[in-house]
This record gives C-alpha cells, sequence and structure tokens, in this order.
C-alpha cells in the first residue's frame, strides 16, 4: 500500500503488480550502485584515474555538481564526482532525452516497418548471416575459420528458436549470453500500475502460449496476432542467432565471459551503441544511429584484426566478385542484360545474372534477371573489386 499515490491509478493497483514494481526499482538501484562500485575500484587501482574520478563530500555543491554520483561503499554513502557528462549520464543510468510525442511515434513507425514486418524478418536475416562470418571469421584467425563460422551461424539461428513458442530460451549458451549482458536492450520497463499488472498476467498464463483457458486469453490472443507479435518473436531470436555464434566462437578461443558478450553484440551492429546527439536525433530521423554504426563497421573489424579482415576479405568478397563479374560478361548478351543493371543495384552487394532467357515485358523490353546478395556495410568491398576491374578492362562507365 505504501507504493499506491492517492488520486492516481496506483490507489488501485493489484498488490502483485505491486511487487513486480518494487522488485524493478530495487534491482535498478542494485545494478547502479555495482557500476558505481566498479568505477571505485578502477580508480584505487589505477594511477591517474583519481584526476578524472574523484572523491568529493556527502552533499557537494560545488561548480561541476552537475557530474556528481552518489552511491553506497561498503553500507556507507560515497559522492564522487567525474571529469565527463558521458560517465556521469552512465552511473546514473540516464537514458537519452526523449521528444514528446515524436519519440514514441516514430519508434511505432521504425517497429510497424522492421521487427513487425514479416518481409524485412526474412530480409534482415539473409543480411545479417554474411555480416557476422565475415567479423566472426576475421576475429577468429582468417579465412580459414570461413567454414567454422558458417556452421556456427546456421547453428546458433537453430539454438536461438528453441523455446519460443513458450517464450524461454532453451539453449544454455544462449541463456548465458543474455544473463551476461548480451541483450540488445528491448523494450523498457514501464513503471505504472497498468504495466505492472501486465507482468503479473504474464506469469499468471499456464500452459502452452497457444491455449486458451480464458476469455482473457482468447482477448490476449487476438491482439497478439493483430499487433505482429509473433513476427516480432521471430524477429528477436533471429538477431541473436549470430550473436549467439560470435559469443561461441570467442569462448573457444579462450576469452573471458565479458570479452566473449562484447564479440557477440559487435558481430554485427550493436543498437545500444552511440553518441548522445546521434541518438537523440535518431527519433526524428529513421535508423540514423544505425547507419552511423553500419558505417564505422568495418573500419572496426580491420582495427582489431587487420590480417584476419585482410585475409576473409579477399577469400569472402574480393574472390566471388571476380567470379561473379566473369561469369556476367562471359556472353555477350549477358553483358548487355548486366549492363543494365542499375548501379545502386550493383552497390548493394554482389550480383549474379541468372541464366535463361530473360522475358519480355508489355512495352517489349527484356527484364534481365538477376540475384543480389545484399551486403549492407561490406558492400563497399564488392564495388571497389567492380571498380578495379572495369580500369583494368577499359570498360569504366563512371567518372
Amino acid at each position: 500500500r505504501r507504493l499506491s499515490v492517492e488520486g492516481t491509478e496506483r490507489t488501485r493497483e493489484d498488490p502483485l503488480g505491486s511487487l513486480v514494481r518494487a522488485y524493478h526499482q530495487t534491482e535498478s538501484l542494485v545494478k547502479r550502485n555495482e557500476a558505481f562500485n566498479a568505477f571505485v575500484k578502477l580508480r584505487d587501482s589505477t594511477p591517474g584515474f583519481s584526476t578524472i574520478f574523484r572523491e568529493v563530500p556527502n552533499g557537494y555543491s560545488g561548480p561541476d555538481k552537475g557530474r556528481s554520483i552518489v552511491g553506497f561503499v561498503g553500507g556507507e554513502k560515497k559522492t564522487y564526482v567525474t571529469s565527463s557528462d558521458e560517465m556521469a549520464q552512465v552511473l546514473r543510468q540516464e537514458g537519452v532525452a526523449t521528444i514528446p510525442g515524436i519519440g514514441p511515434a516514430m519508434q511505432l513507425f521504425k517497429e510497424l516497418i522492421t521487427s513487425r514486418n514479416p518481409a524485412f524478418l526474412v530480409g534482415n536475416t539473409m543480411i545479417d548471416a554474411p555480416t557476422a562470418v565475415f567479423r566472426i571469421a576475421s576475429d577468429a584467425g582468417g579465412a580459414h575459420k570461413i567454414p567454422e563460422a558458417i556452421y556456427e551461424v546456421v547453428r546458433g539461428y537453430i539454438d536461438a528458436t528453441k523455446g519460443i513458442t513458450t517464450g524461454t530460451f532453451k539453449d544454455a549458451d544462449l541463456a548465458q549470453y543474455l544473463k551476461s549482458g548480451g541483450g540488445m536492450g528491448g523494450r523498457t520497463y514501464d513503471e505504472t500500475a497498468k504495466r505492472g499488472m501486465e507482468s503479473v498476467e504474464d506469469l499468471m498464463r499456464t500452459g502452452h502460449p497457444l491455449a486458451i483457458n480464458s476469455v482473457a486469453d482468447a482477448r490476449r490472443m487476438i491482439l497478439d496476432i493483430a499487433r505482429m507479435e509473433p513476427v516480432v518473436a521471430l524477429a528477436e531470436r533471429g538477431e541473436l542467432g549470430p550473436r549467439l555464434a560470435a559469443y561461441r566462437m570467442a569462448k573457444k578461443r579462450g576469452l573471458s565471459e565479458a570479452q566473449s558478450v562484447v564479440a557477440g553484440r559487435d558481430v554485427t551492429v550493436d543498437f545500444m551503441d552511440g553518441g548522445t546527439y546521434v541518438k537523440w536525433l535518431n527519433q526524428v530521423i529513421p535508423f540514423l544511429n544505425p547507419a552511423v554504426q553500419g558505417a564505422a563497421y568495418i573500419p572496426r573489424v580491420v582495427a582489431a584484426n587487420p590480417k584476419g579482415a585482410a585475409s576473409v576479405a579477399a577469400v569472402g568478397l574480393v574472390a566471388p566478385t571476380i567470379v561473379a563479374e566473369i561469369w556476367n560478361n562471359s556472353d555477350p548478351q549477358r553483358a548487355k542484360d548486366y549492363r543494365d543493371v542499375p548501379n545502386y543495384m550493383k552497390n548493394r552487394g554482389l550480383i549474379w545474372m541468372l541464366p535463361g532467357k530473360a522475358p519480355i515485358n508489355e512495352r517489349g523490353e527484356r527484364e534481365p534477371q538477376f540475384h543480389v546478395v545484399n551486403l549492407r556495410q561490406l558492400a563497399v568491398v564488392p564495388s571497389i573489386t567492380r571498380k578495379l576491374m572495369q580500369d583494368a578492362v577499359g570498360e569504366d562507365t563512371q567518372s
């Protein structure tokens, strides 16, 4: 009852809903204080770190009060001040400021065309898989690791779907990866009485999720289908497949739990990465932050393992592009059809002209048939390779 507030919906809150909300509040404070203590330990063990993170008296009101952080060390209240605005935001667990009205609306728009869109689910999986193989094999040492990386990615997708019908993660490695911090954030907890009760209803639901034992179950199932919740569940598992593969490969290489989790988060794009301003603008400009992170993807992979990345790029990207270019230009008609493929399509990745006679449309024009292997941020390598080959044979059509 002490959690209720007179005159609000919380006065009518179910006791179990209050317990769920109270537990979340308590756990958030515990995690925040764990992070605080980690920085205190870092300060005590690292020479020079005290200039960045210094202790001040409790109740400090100096000029840099805005960067003060309060926590408990051994049960004793302590106050520290950092010279970094970003560090203060992290230790306080402050999120990016939400633009009223626009932020939530844009989030819904992005969900409708991504995680709640079956077409995006299939397309994104086809893009993430080669990207993950490239990163995993590069980190593991080079092109000779490509077969193992492919095997682990396929295995990761399969194992990530285990338990999907019950809303659980049955694979032990995946459960450990998520427990250690490998999740991509997902939906944030809404500290309202309504959400607390929804959590209780989820926990009280018995039997198979598809079972209908009451009118409430039937209503919930209809709403879930209308909101494309099954697609959201599949999208979540598809996102976790490559990350599970990278996590397992990192563990095989003898990396620590924390390093292995980071390998899983970085295997494609870590959606929690991003600067303050870009994340703020991402609320207005859809997918700005993933685009910025994607642009930095190849430099980060190369910086982590230059030799491994170079050999994987040579075998996995350059060689297939050369083979495709030879095939696409090996027949006069096929070469002509290939030249008609728009550059914006070619620059998406690998283009493979399909054999057979091209169909004729209603305007009497040939419609070349081709397959595109969409490589997203990796597409720059095939694009450069094609450009160099065109220059070499004098067929360059671009300045």
